[in-house]
């Protein structure tokens, strides 16, 4: 039987584990060679499900998954869910002093990882610890038994994840299933999904609700980050004829560079989401180009929040194009839930406001900080930890800060301007990062451009030819910044390779 979007995530996880329901041989899961069924992913699920019981892990613990993206995850994570165990995750770029605060703080007892992960961990981890290989107990082939009578309540823990701890201390994320739920309702309404869509997937939390909608997934078998991972998603998204992508910028980028370098264009492709990371000129005529039959799509976003806006590329306006190209703001998209912006004062505390106080702090048409509400944004983080600096309330109403600068123009589009603690105020002007940034990506041919304050001057650092640098240091007075600093390689964040990482940059020039 085959299953669509209308079923309820904790519906889907019990009937993961039930007798009664008819799974069908639909091809549902590829990686590498591997191909799987529904059927033959259930089946997987359920011989985990038992195998970590007998384990010991028991309904409400929290385990800790340090285990690469890909087949083991996801059938490790939902045969937790139908234990009612939690999953623990952390970001790829925490370092070794971090986690080990995160996993007191989430009284995380069991580490399920691959083995060579485990050994590891083991060097850095408490003797109290109990640590399980997935390789044991993730079998696919195997059969599990099916369990009746299993119930998932909404409030119940589904994942927590951790923010990566740069800007001070790590912020719990706690999803529960009723949140999952309200998420996959967004992501059906905005994401268009078709029935015999094939995805590629590299978000976790796409890829854990494709199966819900019951669309096959192709799961990369090799690493994202090298400069060869171009070539291998192009065979991929070849060989099995996907229809639909969801990629950060870094991503995009090596695939355009690829797609030029051997003249080819991904025809089959029929949507393309491309967030994680700042939208320039050069990406979005990359993305187009290399995707000619697409629908292609900015996607913005959060943790807290997934997704914040989305926008068709071919659907931008002169007057878009402009902002981008002379950086008056990046087109975030139109917004999928209730949006304002604030004041820009990153350091101060709201709390509870009254309505008086709520309308005085908002701005129309100008820049400040998004803030978003609605149910698929997280209201509170785990033990509160966070919460006075990043969430304001309004009578019933919870509204995230997301820490990012933009501007809801007379268009009713949400622009980008950069993070709140980038911009740089100077004889009565603001200047913005992306502003700045854009500017040059429009008008100079660099690989990677940043600005920021440096020793108090406003400062533009470019990845570039030595010939082109010179160029952009000509028209520093132009671009409004006060020196050009050469640099080899900029510094990106770890998690998508996305994003200028502006602590690392500081300390570098």
């Amino acid at each position: 039987m085959y299953f669509t979007g209308g079923i309820a995530v904790n519906d889907f996880i019990r009937k993961l584990t039930s007798e009664n329901w008819i799974w069908s041989e639909k091809e549902i899961l590829v990686e590498g060679k591997s191909h799987f069924t529904e059927r033959q992913f259930v089946d997987a699920v359920r011989f985990a499900r038992g195998a970590y019981m007998e384990q010991g892990i028991t309904d409400g613990e929290r385990i800790l998954l340090m285990i690469p993206a890909g087949s083991l995850l996801y059938v490790t994570l939902y045969a937790l869910w139908s234990i009612g165990a939690t999953g623990v995750l952390f970001d790829s770029d925490m370092d070794i002093s971090t986690r080990k605060l995160c996993m007191e703080r989430a009284k995380v007892k069991k580490v399920i990882g691959i083995k060579p992960v485990i050994e590891q961990c083991k060097k850095y981890m408490q003797d109290e610890v109990m640590f399980l290989s997935c390789e044991s107990c993730v079998c696919f082939g195997k059969k599990g038994a099916a369990v009746s009578g299993i119930t998932i309540s909404p409030e119940k823990e589904a994942l927590i994840s951790f923010t990566s701890g740069s800007t001070g201390v790590p912020k719990g994320i706690v999803r529960t299933f009723g949140f999952l739920e309200c998420q996959r309702e967004e992501i059906k309404k905005q994401f268009l999904y078709e029935q015999h869509d094939v995805d590629f997937a590299v978000m976790p939390i796409f890829t854990v609700t494709n199966f819900i909608f019951g669309i096959k997934t192709v799961l990369p078998a090799f690493s994202l980050r090298g400069p060869e991972c171009a070539a291998s998603i192009f065979e991929n998204v070849q060989k099995e004829q996907v229809t639909r992508m969801i990629l950060s910028p870094f991503l995009a980028e090596a695939m355009i560079r690829y797609g030029k370098q051997n003249k080819i264009q991904l025809c089959s492709v029929r949507k393309i989401f491309v967030g994680g990371g700042p939208m320039y000129k050069h990406i979005i005529d990359g993305v187009m180009e290399l995707f000619p039959e697409s629908e292609c799509y900015l996607l913005y976003g959060c943790s807290e929040a997934e997704p914040i806006a989305l926008y068709n590329m071919k659907q931008l306006t002169k007057e878009q194009w402009q902002s981008i190209e002379t950086g008056d703001g990046l087109v975030a998209g139109d917004m999928c839930l209730p949006c304002a912006i604030i004041q820009n004062e990153p350091g101060r505390q709201y709390g509870e406001l009254d309505e008086k106080a709520w309308e005085t702090l908002k701005l129309t048409n100008e820049v400040g900080e998004i803030i978003v509400s609605g149910k698929h944004v997280l209201s509170g983080y785990m033990d509160g930890i966070g919460d006075k600096e990043n969430k304001i309330k309004v009578g019933d109403t919870v509204w995230h800060r997301t820490g990012d600068l933009g501007r809801i123009k007379e268009d009713g589009v949400l622009y980008l301007y950069g993070r709140t603690k980038a911009a740089i105020h100077e004889e009565g002007k603001w200047f913005y990062p992306f502003c700045v940034e854009s500017k040059v990506y429009s008008n100079f041919q660099v690989k990677k451009a940043a600005f920021l304050l440096h020793e108090g001057k406003k400062t533009l650092v470019v990845q570039a030819e030595k010939e082109e640098y010179k160029k952009i240091v000509e028209q520093k007075e132009w671009l409004d910044v006060d020196k050009v600093i050469y640099i080899d390689e900029m510094p990106m964040d770890k998690k998508h390779l996305s994003k200028i990482d502006y602590g690392a940059l500081t300390s570098r020039i």
